[in-house]
Formats: C-alpha cells, sequence, structure tokens
C-alpha cells in the first residue's frame, strides 16, 4: 500500500531540485541545509502559506522561501542568492505595513524558527533571536528569578524582534525605557558574503548606529540582539474612555487632547508613564480610549491617575498589577484597544509626526474627521512621545524623532474588494487634513508604498546621507535591496551630516568580522 503523504512529500521534494536547477542552484550548495527551501512551483499548500504576509492586501510570489533553522542556514541562503542573482528579503515576522516582507521573484529568508530567548538574570541582559515573537519575549523575560524584567517592545505578541528593532521600536513602556533601540547593548548580523559581525559602541559603532532605527534588509540579515533589562516590579495598568457620542464631544473630546498633548507628552513633568490613544468602535459606541502603564508605588501611581482623571474627566475601565506579559495581553484582548478585524480582512495605514502644540481648532478638526461615517473598521491611535524618548539625542542613532510630541496614525481594513476605494479614499483624506499639522516625517517602522520621498520622511537629508555611506561600507554591491531600500532614493552630495565625529571616524575604520 503506497502511503500517500509520503508520496507527496517525495513529489513535492522532486519538483523542489526540480525548480533549483531551472533557477541555476547547484543542489550540493543546499546539502548542508537545514531549514526548509520551498520554490515557486511547489504544488503543496506549503508555499501559499509562506508566501504571504500578516496582511492579506499583499500578494506576493517570492521565486524561493528559505526557511532558516540557524545560522549556517542563511549562510547557505545567502550563497544561493549570490549564485543566482535572486535578491533576499529578510522576514522575521511579515509585519511590514508596505508589504515588503515577501515581494514578486526574490528570495525570502525567513526567520521565524530563530526565535530563542536567553535570559542571564544576574547581569539583567538578554539575548534574543530575530525570530522570536514579543509575546514570547516578554513570557520568558518577565518574572525571570521572581524578577519581573522588561524590554520595550510591540503592542501585538507577534511581531518579532527583528523588524521591529531595526525601525525603532515604539511600544506602551517606552516614554518610561526609551524606543526598543535604546536598550540595545549590541546585536550580530550577517553580511551579504556571509561575514558574522557584531556591533555596539564599541565595535563597528556605525553599523550599530545606522541599524538602530535604519530599517531592515538594508546591510545585512539580523541574527540576534544583546539587550539590557529593566526592572518592572511596579507596574501598573489603567485604562479610561471618553464617549465620541455624546452631545458634547466635539467641545469635550478636543479640549481633554489638547491637555493630553500640553501636560502628558513632550512637555509632560514625569516620566513614569506611557500609554497609547486610540479612536475605535466599540460595542457600537465611538470611543477615544487611553490604555496605558505606570511605573512607580501603589500610593503614587494612584495619585498620578487621580490628577489625570480630574484634569481629563476619563472614566475609569480598570486600574491593576500585573506582571507586563499578562498585563498587555489584558490590554489588547480583555479590553479590545485595536479592532476585531474579520479575517481575511486587507488593511492600508499611514502615519505622521507632529511635533507642534495644535491648538483646539486643530483637535476639533480632528475629531470632528473621525465622527463622520467612515469605514467600519477605521482605528486612529496617537503614540505620545517624550519622557525617555526624548531624553536621548536624536544624533544617538538613526531614529530621528526624538523631538515629536507624538506619532499620529490611521489605519483602515476593508474585507471585500469593493469596499476598499472607499476605505483608502478615507485614510489619504484624513492624511490630507493632517499634512500641514504634521511635520513632514513618518515613523519607520509603519512605511507606506506610496511615500516616493520615503528618505526624508522616515530620516530626514543629513541622516540618510549617513546612512548611505554606511550602506556603501558593509553592502557595496546592494545585495540586500526592496522598493524603499537605502541608496534608492536619489543619494545627496556628502555634507556635515550628523556633525558625530565618532560616527565620521567608524565610517573610515574597516569592517570587523567575527568569522567567515
Amino acid at each position: 500500500m503506497t502511503n500517500s503523504s509520503a508520496a507527496s512529500d517525495g513529489d513535492r521534494r522532486s519538483a523542489n531540485r526540480t525548480t533549483l536547477r531551472n533557477l541555476g542552484i547547484d543542489e550540493s550548495l543546499c546539502r548542508d541545509f537545514a531549514g526548509t527551501l520551498i520554490t515557486r512551483d511547489d504544488t503543496s499548500d506549503e508555499y501559499n502559506e509562506n508566501r504571504v504576509l500578516s496582511n492579506p492586501a499583499f500578494d506576493p510570489h517570492p521565486d524561493l522561501i528559505a526557511i532558516c533553522t540557524d545560522q549556517n542556514d542563511i549562510r547557505i541562503a545567502l550563497a544561493v542568492a549570490r549564485a543566482t542573482g535572486l535578491s533576499p528579503v529578510c522576514r522575521s515576522g511579515g509585519h511590514s505595513t508596505a508589504g515588503y516582507s515577501s515581494l514578486d521573484g526574490v528570495m525570502v529568508i525567513d526567520m521565524k524558527p530563530m526565535n530563542g530567548v536567553q535570559v542571564f538574570r544576574a547581569e539583567k541582559t538578554a539575548v534574543i533571536e530575530a525570530g522570536a515573537a514579543f509575546g514570547k519575549v516578554n513570557m520568558l523575560i518577565g518574572t525571570a528569578s521572581g524578577h519581573y524584567l522588561h524590554v520595550p517592545g510591540g503592542a501585538c505578541a507577534d511581531v518579532r524582534v527583528g523588524g521591529f528593532m531595526q525601525g525603532g521600536g515604539y511600544g506602551f513602556t517606552s516614554r518610561i525605557f526609551g524606543m526598543n533601540i535604546d536598550s540595545v547593548r549590541s546585536f550580530r548580523m550577517m553580511l551579504a558574503d556571509g561575514r558574522t559581525v557584531t556591533a555596539s559602541r564599541d565595535r563597528n559603532y556605525d553599523l550599530f548606529w545606522a541599524v538602530r532605527g535604519g530599517t531592515g534588509n538594508n546591510f545585512g540579515v539580523l541574527l540576534d540582539v544583546t539587550y539590557d533589562l529593566h526592572s518592572v516590579n511596579d507596574l501598573r495598568g489603567f485604562s479610561l474612555t471618553w464617549d465620541l457620542d455624546r452631545e458634547d464631544a466635539l467641545t469635550l473630546i478636543p479640549e481633554v487632547l489638547l491637555t493630553l498633548q500640553a501636560n502628558y507628552m513632550l512637555t509632560a513633568a514625569s516620566s513614569r508613564f506611557g500609554y497609547m490613544l486610540a479612536f475605535r468602535k466599540l460595542n457600537g459606541k465611538t470611543l477615544l480610549l487611553m490604555r496605558g502603564v505606570y511605573f512607580g508605588p501603589a500610593k503614587e501611581a494612584s495619585e498620578w491617575l487621580s490628577r489625570l482623571r480630574a484634569e481629563t474627566g476619563g472614566a475609569l475601565e480598570f486600574e491593576m498589577l500585573q506582571p507586563y506579559e499578562a498585563m498587555e495581553r489584558i490590554i489588547m484582548e480583555q479590553y479590545h484597544i485595536a479592532p476585531d478585524v474579520p479575517r481575511g480582512a486587507k488593511e492600508d495605514k499611514q502615519s505622521g509626526y507632529v511635533d507642534r502644540m495644535l491648538s483646539l481648532a486643530d483637535w476639533r478638526d480632528i475629531v470632528a474627521y473621525i465622527k463622520r461615517a467612515g469605514p467600519i473598521l477605521n482605528f486612529v491611535v496617537i503614540e505620545p512621545y517624550g519622557g525617555r524618548i526624548a531624553a536621548v539625542p536624536s544624533a544617538d542613532s538613526a531614529f530621528v524623532h526624538r523631538a515629536a510630541h507624538m506619532d499620529f496614525y490611521v489605519d483602515v481594513w476593508w474585507v471585500e474588494a469593493a469596499e476598499k476605494a472607499a476605505a483608502v479614499a478615507w485614510l489619504d483624506r484624513f492624511m490630507t487634513l493632517m499634512s500641514p499639522r504634521f511635520n513632514g516625517m513618518a515613523y519607520q517602522n509603519y512605511p507606506r508604498a506610496t511615500f516616493e520621498d520615503y528618505p526624508l520622511r522616515y530620516w530626514g537629508t543629513d541622516t540618510y546621507t549617513e546612512l548611505c555611506a554606511i550602506k556603501k561600507k558593509y553592502d557595496p554591491t546592494d545585495f540586500f535591496t526592496f522598493p524603499q531600500a537605502i541608496g534608492r532614493w536619489p543619494k545627496f552630495e556628502p555634507s556635515e551630516g550628523i556633525g558625530d565625529p565618532k560616527l565620521t571616524a567608524a565610517i573610515r575604520d574597516p569592517v570587523i568580522a567575527v568569522e567567515s
């Protein structure tokens, strides 16, 4: 009797071998590959399951998917890319909002199996592989040795370290502990030629500077990150709500937002609290939600929350002391800061930075637009800056948005193709409304494919100039590329850049490789 499953697997492997040959790949090159190589001609469901991203608005068809289990697999995958001319695209979680984690005709280097988390309790550090999801990270570091340890991470549990860190990395606790990159002690990266480098403040400093905010798939394949961890024994979660459906909402809610911007963002007296604001429909009502955390003793936290409520009139949903991992799950799953999006819903998204005080009239226009009929699944979010984010100098990394009051972004979803035009139009009209209120820049972890001037939005002229120089040093052949890669937009003439002598000297130094 024939085992149909085994026969199917054998047929798939045979088809893959044929496709590998058609792609010009010497099978001996892949002999020691421990992971899984999936070609475009694969007739099983495995190809379709692995080519797609978290957002089904994108429908990529890469020629080859290399699911890597270890560093040697990545080295082999890069050798295959060099031999065939396939452009490699690194994917840790597949959450790129512009769909850049998987593209037509490329080789996807999938890092999800490389998700190890090592916690060194005495040193309060952790070594975390690029494919580790923050749900796992929070769980494993959260209660190490009976102490609550933490690194600022993504609000969604399935966002993974690799892409998140390289774009800066904002989370609920960023006002308290900084962006994710501010806790990075060092990282390891594999370059196009297979060499591995370690980057830190003392070694390959230019790469250390560039990767922290320069976004992924530009300089090499991020292998793992060593983080300094923070003790968070006194971290309390809270939630406040305001009703946008009440008759006086167009008077009350703008005043609330004006107060929050003036007293609880860049110019706030305390950096002990972190939070996000979201406008969304919930149980038939349109609400402004505040979900956040306070780092401090119980009495201090309660006094602070009472003062916040007195100033804004927010209704208290909950206040709790929990380990961060449990608290985030409660906020995201039980209290639903994000909409319950139907399976298969497609998404479009855009962000912009506000770096000045908005007026009451500005906030009235914004709230009025949100209240108008739009897509049922629209989602408007304010990520407040200030605190530890603003305390770090902008020249410390390629993340240049330290002086912003907030990142303001809008998400829309649609299920049926006929719904797309209205959803995207609502988003675009909102961005037109916000344009004079933005500073012209955007958070690089929320890319949008329509950004033709993406270097100016993500980095600005001086930082982009430095990034191009570092790209040329570590990836001189532009081996790593994608539609918004460093170097694809016109390069600028050399300038004084950010004026950091340490960075200038590091760019002139040779690459220090660990191994080849």
